[in-house]
């Protein structure tokens, strides 16, 4: 009789024991979502437009600058008139369309990283400093990152290129301060938020300095938001350099830009469309991806909605 109970006591025993971890571990399962296939082509364009960026010297078949007049406004290899050496056809001057595509990405992309890169340092800063202090520096943030947002940048941007001239030190410039509002109002927000918190308070009374507090309590709190609108204003800044070379003000020749050649190609589009729509289907795939990729970051690094 002993032995009959006992071996149902243990077997209960197990059986709770196995609940208990399936109950511990479901959340782990459930604090990231599945990534949606739509999402994973969209990284799988951005891998691949990042890569042909990085390999432009190696992948591409001809030279962007080099000019062929004898085979101007060649068709792709798709057209009766095309043929296998130009694949996406030649421009008005001979160019190779493909080639020029593939410079242009590293420019585009690359004017965009830099962009985004110095935005978010020059505005997450200033924006957790005026947060964190309060006072005189917040106002004259807080001032600045209203007249910015009251002015249209664009017109900000076309006013310094005409008091400085069109070049790429003026374009960097503009592309570097090109959004940083936006970081600035978000990491001042979290901020304000996060630091009546109970572990700053602990922090603070234990005698920890503004800075290690800023680096070790506040930063890692505010970095997913900080991340999701990281994206969503590279695509804001590659538009935006797009926009000013398609004006002839950004990206000057003989470097190849996707804005400058569908300006270049505008004229062309009843006989040769691949010179604008090219380019243009690439900035639409690049812009459209990251776009995807912020709002699908956006959600996942939301805890309130983990687990749905």
């Amino acid at each position: 009789m002993a032995r009959s109970l006992t071996g149902p006591r243990k077997a209960t025993g197990s059986g709770s024991v196995s609940k208990a971890t399936k109950l511990v571990d479901a959340p782990r399962r459930s604090r990231w979502p599945a990534m949606p296939w739509l999402i994973r082509v969209c990284f799988g364009i951005v891998v691949v437009m990042v890569l042909v960026a990085l390999a432009a010297p190696l992948i591409a078949p001809h030279d962007p600058v080099s000019q062929t007049l004898t085979a101007r406004l060649q068709g792709t290899a798709l057209h009766a008139d095309g043929s296998s050496e130009y694949l996406l056809g030649t421009d008005q001057l001979g160019r190779d369309v493909l080639s020029r595509v593939i410079y242009g990405a590293q420019v585009s992309l690359g004017i965009g990283l830099f962009g985004m890169v110095v935005g978010l340092i020059l505005g997450s800063t200033l924006g957790i400093i005026a947060g964190f202090t309060r006072g005189f520096f917040d106002d004259v943030v807080m001032f600045l990152v209203d007249v910015q947002l009251a002015l249209p940048f664009i017109i900000m941007a076309l006013a310094a290129i005409a008091i400085f001239g069109p070049s790429l030190p003026v374009l960097l410039a503009i592309v570097g301060i090109a959004g940083w509002e936006g970081f600035a109002r978000v990491s001042r927000g979290m901020v304000l938020s996060t630091k009546e918190n109970a572990y700053v308070e602990a922090a603070r009374a234990l005698g920890a300095s503004r800075a290690r507090i800023i680096v070790k309590h506040l930063v890692p709190n505010i970095t997913a938001p900080l991340i999701v609108l990281a994206t969503l204003n590279l695509t804001s800044i590659i538009l935006l350099e797009s926009t000013l070379s398609f004006l002839g003000i950004g990206v000057q020749p003989p470097m190849a830009s996707w804005g400058r050649m569908i300006s270049e190609g505008r004229e062309y589009l009843n006989t040769a469309w691949w010179l604008a729509v090219v380019p243009g289907a690439a900035i639409m795939l690049i812009t459209m991806s990251i776009n995807l990729i912020g709002d699908w970051l956006r959600d996942a690094l939301d805890p309130t909605l983990r687990g749905r």
